[in-house]
């Protein structure tokens, strides 16, 4: 047998492989390292292995110290972690470390690591521990793990307290400051702000290095109280800072803590009272929706209505939303307002009364102090959903002289009064075939330009407790309305609802809503706007109709409509108005009462006789034309620094309605 041939028959056959995956066992292989960061894998055990450190015989030992080889400093080795090992001393940190975030006493094992943040600000808790220890076992324990821990920490709350008593801080000790738990004070937007600090870090940005404060504070969502979160930004500095000139920092130690705490305790009981609905008087800075990452602010000086259920309602992109409370919150019972309230508190419907019913929390102090500085709502005059500061909030002063403006009969006033009243008191009594439907009540009012139709509803003949809903009404009797009716005023124009059908039917929608929610009423200027009758050749204007046909059919609240084409409305429509009341011209006698009412209003110096007045009540115009001539007169009459007088009156006549007086 040839050479080749017997080194043939030497070699062993390989085994053939299994198909991939479905051999049935383990194949283990074991790192090999070469260094930091440099390593391979091999089927084999390296032969130089340390024996493991998790042993039974070092499981007996209360504490575990790992150490490294220091780096140039004062120690040779430098601890890396405490692992505390002892069940004795777990229960004592147990107390001491309880509600510390990101610490659990409880764990096995449980590890420090530097610079021991939980131990450093909960020290005067150790310290006291310790030395209120009865147990000898424990108490030995406590002293071991004091004897590690305290060279430890020393130096740094040496460093700590020299740096409180200056008033500065570095950014490399900040976090010596910042305790869990701690009311920490900012101001945003000028507002003296006040946050409870859950967690603190240093953290690194595209902008930079900051120092991060994670942060609660106290909404309402429009049916409980809760805990809103916020992240606090603490830019990194060079040197020594004045702790209170940080952006953020501990209350106490602002230099007029007591002064400080005073304020926002006030704005918090102002800010729980605020819960629910209410109709206030707002000016100063409003927030509206972000845009591009930015608040959007309004200037806003009117009217409001507060209500965080509406505004999350209409506003599910800019949701509020909170956190209930863990405890601390006693709990009482909410109070429903009383229907006949005649404060500015606009009163709930019968929908949410049950929800006022159930339980609400009464905040503690300490939640009062970190209220949001924000309620939300609605403007009215400018129509915008908005966030509102408390502080810039108050209350309406009311007139109780604005009806006496109104140049009505007074049976007809009391025809219109008792048609709210009793939608008020009846309005679930009575329903249509199918349920919901026709519970609402329609009015309208017909008549030429100028003579009251819109003074009427704006004059405020309503119950105290209904809302006013206006659609494209004239602002000079705005403050009727509010003076009288005590309640808000909505403004709309045609053209804020868009000519687009579907957009027209969203946006009449939502009002509609909302005039339920708040027991509004809707008031429809120029209605044949919307309501004219239908032809066969505009299939738009048909759809629009329609639209305003079947939306209102299902309103439960007033609405009141005001045209001079009562002629032109679609026969549709005409069968649903409850009543409808006629204007004639304004006759001398009502013209004399609205020269002398605007006149009056203008608080202007003037020489006009009674029997000039007169003389002007004969002339043939509306309440509009009269208001515009005496508007333009005082103008001119301010312009000469001269008292108004009827050859002021006559001028501008001449000029704008080509009368002789």
């Amino acid at each position: 047998m040839g050479f080749l041939s017997k080194l043939k028959l030497g070699r062993k056959t390989p085994k053939p492989l299994e198909p991939e995956g479905m051999k049935c066992s383990i194949k283990n292989l074991y790192y090999v390292s070469h260094g930091p960061g440099h390593g391979y894998w091999a089927d084999k055990m390296p032969k130089r292995i340390p024996e493991p450190t998790d042993t039974p015989e070092n499981s007996q030992f209360a504490l575990v110290v790992k150490q490294r080889p220091g780096h140039g400093g004062k120690k040779k080795f430098e601890i890396e972690s405490i692992v505390i090992q002892s069940p004795l001393l777990k229960a004592v940190l147990n107390n001491v470390l309880k509600d510390f975030p990101g610490v659990t006493p409880g764990l096995s094992p449980l590890t420090f690591t530097p610079p021991f943040k939980p131990l450093f600000h909960r020290w005067d808790e150790l310290v006291e521990a310790v030395r209120e220890e009865k147990n000898p076992v424990t108490k030995t324990h406590l002293d071991l793990f004091f004897s590690i821990v305290e060279p430890e920490l020393k130096d740094t709350i040496k460093v700590r307290d020299e740096f409180i008593a200056h008033g500065v801080v570095t950014f490399q000790h900040i976090w010596t400051i910042f305790q869990a738990g701690t009311m920490i004070f900012t101001t945003q937007d000028d507002q003296e702000c006040a946050y409870k600090l859950i967690n603190s870090m240093e953290v690194q940005t595209n902008c930079g290095k900051f120092y991060q404060l994670e942060c609660e504070n106290v909404d309402w969502d429009g049916e409980k109280f809760g805990k809103s979160l916020r992240n606090l930004m603490i830019p990194c500095f060079s040197g020594t800072h004045p702790i209170s000139e940080l952006n953020a920092f501990p209350l106490e130690y602002h230099p007029q803590q007591k002064e400080v705490k005073g304020r926002l305790l006030d704005r918090g009981r102002r800010f729980e009272q605020l819960r629910g609905q209410h109709y206030k008087m707002y000016k100063g800075i409003a927030l509206g929706k972000p845009m591009w990452g930015r608040k959007t602010k309004y200037n806003i000086n009117g009217r409001i209505i507060i209500d965080t259920h509406s505004f999350n309602r209409f506003n599910p992109d800019t949701l509020v939303s909170v956190q209930g409370f863990e405890g601390g919150a006693t709990v009482t019972s909410t109070e429903v307002p009383d229907d006949s309230s005649h404060d500015s508190d606009t009163t709930v419907d019968d929908s949410d009364r049950e929800n006022q019913k159930t339980p609400v929390a009464k905040l503690t102090e300490e939640q009062l102090l970190m209220t949001s500085t924000i309620v939300r709502g609605y403007a009215l005059k400018d129509k915008k959903w908005a966030s509102f500061y408390v502080d810039s909030i108050s209350e309406i002063q009311f007139s109780e002289t604005a009806f006496d403006s109104l140049v009505l009969p007074g049976a007809r006033k009391e025809l219109i009064l008792a048609f709210a009243e009793s939608q008020l008191k009846c309005k679930k009594t009575f329903d249509d075939v199918i349920q919901g439907k026709g519970r609402g009540i329609i009015m309208l009012l017909s008549g030429p330009p100028g003579v009251g139709k819109t003074l009427t509803a704006e004059s405020g003949i309503l119950p105290s407790n209904y809302c006013a809903f206006r659609v494209s009404i004239p602002l000079t009797l705005i403050d009727a309305v509010a003076e009288t009716m005590r309640a808000p005023l909505y403004t709309m124009s045609a053209g804020d609802l868009g000519l687009v059908p579907e957009d027209i039917e969203t946006k009449l929608s939502e009002i509609l809503e909302m005039a339920t929610r708040w027991k509004a009423v809707l008031l429809l200027d120029e209605a044949d706007v919307f309501l004219e009758q239908r032809t066969t050749n505009d299939l738009e204007r048909n759809k629009l109709v329609s639209i305003f046909l079947r939306i209102l059919e299902y309103y439960e609240g007033i609405l009141f409509l005001t045209t001079n084409r009562v002629q032109t409305f679609d026969s549709a429509f005409q069968s649903r108005i409850h009543i409808t009341i006629n204007y004639p011209d304004l006759t001398s006698s009502s013209r004399r009462l609205v020269w002398s009412t605007f006149l009056a209003a203008s608080n202007a110096p003037q020489s006009l006789t009674d029997e000039e007045i007169d003389g002007l009540a004969e002339l043939p115009m509306n309440g509009r034309q009269i208001k515009n001539v005496v508007k333009t007169a005082l103008l001119l009459a301010a312009r000469k620094n001269v008292p108004l007088d009827r050859g002021h009156i006559e001028n501008v006549l001449t000029i704008t309605q080509g009368i002789e007086a």
